[in-house]
């Protein structure tokens, strides 16, 4: 599946800040990076990166995952075609 590929060639901390600053302005805030989220728009960016474990949420509505279903996000795909 595409996206268990894609998992397996970006699993690290410092590959979900790197991948997702190619596609949004990340903000550090700290250890942290923020940006805008791509379900919906905000005054304030309120999704939140965390590259030390790899994930991301977002405080505005509840989207969290892996770099793989950001990336399903950012592209209005499935996760199943996300990009490898």
């Amino acid at each position: 599946m595409a996206s268990d590929r894609l998992r397996q060639r970006l699993s690290g901390r410092s590959e979900i800040v790197g991948e997702i600053g190619q596609r949004v302005s990340l903000e550090a805030t700290g250890k942290h990076f923020r940006c805008a989220c791509p379900r919906h728009d905000a005054p304030t960016p309120p999704l939140y990166v965390h590259p030390d474990r790899g994930i991301f949420t977002c405080f505005g509505c509840g989207f969290t995952g892996d770099l793989v279903e950001l990336i399903a996000g950012l592209d209005h795909v499935s996760v199943a075609e996300a990009p490898t």
